[in-house]
């Protein structure tokens, strides 16, 4: 089952200051025994991947400024998630690797075109160009 949401974030240049996110999580983060905050938390991080992988290259500071939530929040969310195995820092490179990757699944460009051939209410036309690549 796909499910489509919003999600607010400030760097968003669409009218309404919104934009459609498509990221793969399978239900077993539904079901993990950790705080609903910071399974939130996890889905933004993954949003704020690099496209195609579980590699973010954000700042706690530039994290804080694109979700809108504070610095130290950021900060305690971060360590929560390392302490539970679901991140890793990288402070040489300045990266967060999300690591169980059963859970958030590292989608490729033609998995995207396959969901927009079965659910193409979900992923409108906009989002790919003429020769239907997805636009990242």
């Amino acid at each position: 089952m796909f499910r489509k949401n919003k999600y607010r974030l400030l760097y968003d240049k669409a009218d309404d200051g919104s934009l459609c996110h498509f990221v793969y999580i399978d239900g077993e983060l539904i079901n993990a025994p950790i705080k609903r905050e910071l399974k939130g938390f996890l889905i933004l991080l993954k949003i704020r991947c690099l496209n195609y992988t579980n590699i973010c290259a954000y700042s706690v500071r530039e994290l804080a400024d694109t979700l809108a939530i504070g610095k130290s929040m950021v900060d305690n969310y971060l360590k929560m998630a390392e302490e539970t195995g679901y991140i890793k820092r990288d402070k040489k490179k300045k990266t967060i690797k999300l690591l169980n990757e059963k859970i958030f699944i590292e989608a490729r460009e033609t998995d995207i075109s396959g969901i927009r051939k079965l659910y193409p209410e979900v992923i409108p036309d906009d989002m790919f160009d003429s020769k239907g690549r997805y636009i990242k």
